[in-house]
């Protein structure tokens, strides 16, 4: 997305019976891709990667429709961010949809409403969202306690909303003052081992955790 990239005017607020239709249609969009990305595999037309990239074009089509909905003025100055895998463009089958609602410093309670409104329907559809709503400060202060919210950070995409507020996240959590590349490296591996610890620390189970073992995708990632 363009980093001047803006949020559009949400409508009024849909009564329920428009909300249903809007939810069916929206279910109905999911299922038919769903089936198309499972086809395309099936025949072999297309490689995994490139399948993955597409289903996370999808879904920024189908969460900047639904942005669009619910941002009203409250969230004039708000992003909303793709991180973790969603925002590597790595949308795996039942993949959660990490999302950031990135907010400007002292926003308003209707702002929040507004999100919470945002993420129900999100929830409502079947999208299964990982989310969370902060400030650029508050983005900095998490990533400089938590090494995993830094990565998820670190692979963000802006999707819609403030390109301006995007750009400030980058230069407050690539700033050495939240982790050096030593810092970083050796946290990383920390993290790993407690990962593999966790999961048996063997890669020769019977039924091994393909995501969290050793060897997985966490691993790789």
């Amino acid at each position: 997305m363009s980093p001047e990239q803006t949020v559009a005017p949400a409508t009024a607020a849909p009564s329920a019976d428009s909300r249903e239709r809007r939810l069916d249609a929206c279910r109905a969009r999911i299922r038919e891709h769903e089936e198309h990305v499972r086809g395309e595999f099936l025949r072999s037309r297309k490689c995994t990667p490139e399948l993955l990239k597409q289903r996370a074009r999808q879904l920024d089509e189908l969460l900047c429709e639904v942005w669009r909905m619910h941002a009203g003025p409250a969230l004039g100055g708000a992003a909303l961010l793709a991180v973790g895998g969603y925002g590597r463009e790595e949308m795996y089958p039942a993949s959660d949809v990490d999302v950031l609602v990135l907010m400007p410093q002292g926003y308003s309670r209707s702002a929040r409403n507004e999100v919470g409104a945002f993420l129900a329907f999100l929830w409502d559809v079947g999208l299964k969202p990982g989310h969370g709503t902060r400030t650029v400060a508050e983005s900095r202060d998490q990533a400089r306690a938590d090494v995993t919210i830094m990565t998820a950070l670190l692979e963000a995409r802006l999707l819609a909303g403030s390109g301006r507020l995007f750009g400030q996240l980058g230069k407050a959590i690539n700033a050495r003052s939240v982790w050096s590349s030593t810092q970083f490296y050796r946290a990383k591996v920390r993290e790993q081992e407690q990962r593999n610890a966790e999961y048996g620390d063997t890669a020769s189970n019977l039924e091994p955790d393909v995501k969290n073992g050793p060897g997985g995708l966490r691993d790789l990632h």
